[in-house]
């Protein structure tokens, strides 16, 4: 379990609560209007793969929608649902023919492949991954814009999540996102993002966002083993200095019996957030 949850967690505290710290660089979490100095609003794509996802796809769906900043295209891949998923989907492209885009794989392709074709079909400036089965916050998107306006030479960004059960309650407990706090609290100096391109993963894929000018670096997502596309995508844009996770809580992270994926959690003490001292 600590194999995975031990994150990268050099997200220092600094001195502000309104700025982040990676290696030698402080990064800003702009404010809320921040957008409106910008002339240009970049195009915003969504990669979303499904896969038996009807349970939850309508609460994720209406919440990108409902974003505070609108998304220009949500581009889904299914990989072969059985259930209602494709059915839910048709009911939203009718609802929004221009925005949402369904593609049905002729075989099954799994999570890295579908994810590989789903972000080579976007076209936006950004493009967000998202699961099926999580439900974003409304002003995620225009709190990325923000980052990556104020950021230029970040291309790849992350963000903290709450957790989620089936029914939508919050669930508490430890989590990799978590470490960064706990470090501090500790007076424990760290470098994530040495941390990333050197030992293990601690991305989320579904808190992804990508600047569209890194795809061509990134496809093909390669199969290998212990890696996902989040580990692949986090990897080749901390090898470049370019990747960044911000603490804001900006989605919720749903954890189920059927996910294709997870991200463990564990019990909210102080053993377990000793242990995770220890363990950096």
């Amino acid at each position: 379990t600590f194999n995975y949850l031990r994150t990268a967690a050099r997200l220092a505290r600094a001195d502000s609560p309104q700025m982040r710290r990676c290696g030698n660089q402080i990064y800003s979490l702009p404010e809320h209007h921040v957008l409106d100095r910008y002339v240009h609003q970049p195009n915003i794509s969504v990669a979303m793969c499904t896969f038996n996802g009807s349970d939850f796809i309508r609460r994720q769906l209406d919440s990108i929608f409902g974003q505070s900043v609108a998304v220009h295209e949500i581009r889904v891949f299914d990989d072969g649902s059985s259930d209602q998923t494709l059915d839910i989907l048709a009911e939203y492209s009718m609802r929004f023919p221009d925005r949402l885009h369904i593609t049905s794989n002729s075989s099954r392709l799994g999570t890295v492949k579908n994810f590989e074709r789903a972000v080579s079909a976007c076209r936006g400036d950004i493009i967000f991954l998202a699961d099926q089965d999580d439900v974003w916050l409304p002003q995620k998107v225009e709190k990325y814009l923000a980052f990556f306006a104020e950021n230029p030479g970040i291309q790849v960004l992350a963000s903290h999540g709450y957790f989620i059960d089936r029914n939508d309650q919050l669930v508490e407990g430890y989590s990799c996102w978590d470490i960064p706090q706990i470090l501090s609290q500790a007076n424990r100096k760290f470098d994530y993002c040495q941390m990333l391109r050197n030992i293990y993963n601690f991305v989320t894929g579904a808190s992804l966002a990508i600047r569209r000018e890194l795809v061509p670096e990134l496809i093909p997502f390669p199969i290998l083993p212990f890696y996902l596309h989040d580990r692949w995508i986090a990897f080749v844009a901390s090898s470049k200095g370019s990747f960044e996770m911000i603490q804001e809580k900006l989605y919720s992270y749903r954890l189920h019996s059927g996910q294709q994926t997870g991200l463990a959690l564990l019990d909210r003490t102080p053993a377990v957030a000793k242990e995770f001292q220890l363990e950096f």
